[in-house]
């Protein structure tokens, strides 16, 4: 008995041994052995985001940078202005097109002259497009952003970027925010927030940092979910492999009711900041950025009842005017990667076909003069 209870626990040892070298190797090789949802939470908690307090609009990024951010994905130099948004300065006291969103309007990744903005700009010359979008803002922030900053430009276009994948989250915090007394810092307020609604406990945050525990779970779930498993990653033909998060993969497979109680908020965020800009004479239009996942992790057919394509026919019943840049960003990736491998971002690539959308719309809708197109159009 002693002896059969000590080659046991010898084997335990052994077995436990394997199993640390085993983890320490996934974590010093992340890249090529961590999950792909462990290399995104990895890749998002290396990233540099600085904000500093805007007591009307929540936050926004340092002012006057020039700096270089280099993450696994990218390296590409930072601008921003006086104010803290990406454009140069001397910013232009009038513009021809505003241009508001979250990050993926303010592209990280690529630099300044490859952003959509800036090729929107570049096409149209002598006319000023001003870029105020930052993290984390959905409509009824954008809305905040423009009365702040974007209304006194006078401009004749505005642009609401909308990332359906977040933006129904982004902002309830927000409009929790503006009812508190006082306001404390949005950007902490924002993250608390998050956390207690996803927080999954001190065993949770442990198993999430392990190689082991995701390696064996999403091959526990490809076999319990059999051909309805999603895929965590997907090698696209010009070698990019887009990895995938398990949130953004919910939000992209799961169906929606067309009156689902998320909807209205949004549709009514969108619906004022609409006529708040058309009360002062400018066009206004929605522009849809999706999701890596919506586009590549999950058939079309599975995407068809999601919540951003309920919001998409709300909108549109709504009377707004709407610019979708889903089946363009589709289409490139055939060839070439839209979005970054980690990072949930547009490449250079996707930001091209994403101002020549802007472009066409642009054209046919509210003509400017000295129209050319941008290089590599």
């Amino acid at each position: 008995m002693m002896r059969r209870a000590l080659w046991g626990l010898a084997a335990l040892v052994v077995l436990g041994g394997v199993a640390v070298g085993l983890e320490l190797l996934g974590r010093v090789y992340p890249d090529q052995l961590m999950p792909a949802d462990w290399r995104r939470a990895y890749f998002m908690s290396h990233y540099p985001f600085r904000t500093v307090p805007d007591p009307d609009v929540g936050f926004r990024v340092p002012s006057n940078q020039r700096a270089l951010v280099e993450t696994h994905d990218y390296t590409y130099l930072l601008e921003t202005d006086a104010d803290g948004f990406p454009n140069r300065e001397p910013r232009p006291e009038r513009a021809a097109v505003v241009v508001l969103g979250d990050s993926l309007a303010t592209a990280p990744g690529v630099d300044f002259d490859k952003s959509f903005v800036q090729l929107l700009a570049a096409a149209r010359p002598g006319e000023a497009v001003v870029n105020l979008a930052v993290a984390a803002a959905g409509p009824e922030r954008q809305y905040a952003i423009f009365r702040k900053y974007g209304a006194s430009l006078e401009p004749r276009v505005v642009m609401a970027c909308i990332y359906p994948a977040s933006d129904f989250e982004n902002d309830e915090p927000f409009r929790a925010w503006l009812a508190a007394e006082p306001r404390p810092d949005y950007d902490r307020f924002r993250l608390d927030t998050a956390v207690q609604a996803h927080d999954p406990g001190w065993l949770g945050r442990q198993l999430q940092k392990s190689w082991m525990y995701a390696s064996l779970r999403e091959a526990a779930l490809g076999v319990w979910e059999g051909d309805a498993h999603l895929p965590q990653h997907r090698r696209l033909p010009d070698g990019t492999d887009l990895l995938f998060g398990k949130n953004e993969l919910a939000f992209a497979s799961t169906a929606a009711a067309p009156d689902d109680p998320r909807l209205g908020p949004l549709v009514d965020a969108v619906v004022r900041f609409r006529d708040a800009v058309e009360h002062v004479g400018a066009t206004f239009v929605v522009v849809l950025i999706p999701s890596k996942e919506e586009l590549f992790a999950v058939a079309p057919e599975r995407t068809a009842a999601n919540l951003a394509s309920r919001a998409e026919a709300r909108l549109r019943e709504a009377g707004l005017a709407v610019v979708s840049l889903y089946a363009p960003l589709r289409r490139l990736g055939e060839t070439e990667a839209p979005f970054f491998s980690q990072d949930s971002h547009l490449t250079e690539a996707g930001n091209r076909v994403a101002a020549d959308a802007l472009l066409r719309w642009l054209d046919e809708h509210v003509p400017l003069a000295h129209r050319r197109r941008p290089e590599n159009d």
